[in-house]
């Protein structure tokens, strides 16, 4: 939309002239790398991208109330570089909850922490155990083991690159994913 549509019209063109090169639609849209202060400028960019991109998506949130503090650890975990989250609400027969994703990036990939937040441990349980649990089974989260008096539900590690970890406590439950052989986000959200 900052693009000049004439501008915009003999980029396209030079694109598929193979006279420049295509440039990632997430790196222009949130200004991120895109070869130059030059292209930021002729694109009118603003330089503080967290602004732009709020404005693009008010759903991505880049400062934190106390609420969602609670329930999401919004820095770095150790070597897990945190980079933004996600609050949504929604509704499931009936139930209402609210969404937060957080994300977290190592080594070029991505990895989260999904923590759902009902209005009672009576709607969590009715949530989690009739419905996230069939869910969850479909993506291959079938070991069941009890930590500290709590019944966690984890995917084999060896069957995939990355293990998905679940568990519900009070009001809350939280799904997590982190690289097979971590247990780095486990313990940080675990010991909250």
């Amino acid at each position: 939309n900052a693009m000049p549509r004439e501008l915009l019209v003999q980029f396209a063109k030079d694109v598929r002239g193979g006279k420049s090169s295509a440039i990632d639609s997430y790196n222009l849209v949130a200004g991120g790398n895109l070869g130059g202060q030059c292209i930021s400028e002729i694109l009118n960019i603003p330089s503080k991208t967290k602004i732009m991109q709020r404005e693009l998506n008010p759903s991505i949130q880049t400062g934190a109330d106390s609420v969602d503090a609670e329930y999401l650890i919004l820095k770095d975990i150790v070597s897990f570089k945190y980079v933004k989250y996600i609050k949504t609400p929604g509704t499931h027969k009936g139930i209402s909850r609210t969404e937060y994703s957080a994300s977290y990036i190592k080594d070029g990939v991505s990895y989260g922490a999904d923590v759902n937040v009902f209005a009672n441990e009576a709607d969590q349980k009715s949530y989690f155990n009739g419905y996230l649990l069939n869910f969850y089974a479909g993506l291959g989260i079938t070991t069941e083991r009890t930590i500290a008096g709590i019944t966690v539900h984890q995917t084999d590690p060896k069957q995939k690159g990355e293990k998905l970890t679940t568990w519900a406590k009070g009001n809350y439950s939280v799904l997590l994913s982190e690289p097979a052989d971590s247990n780095v986000i486990f313990d940080a959200y675990f010991n909250r």
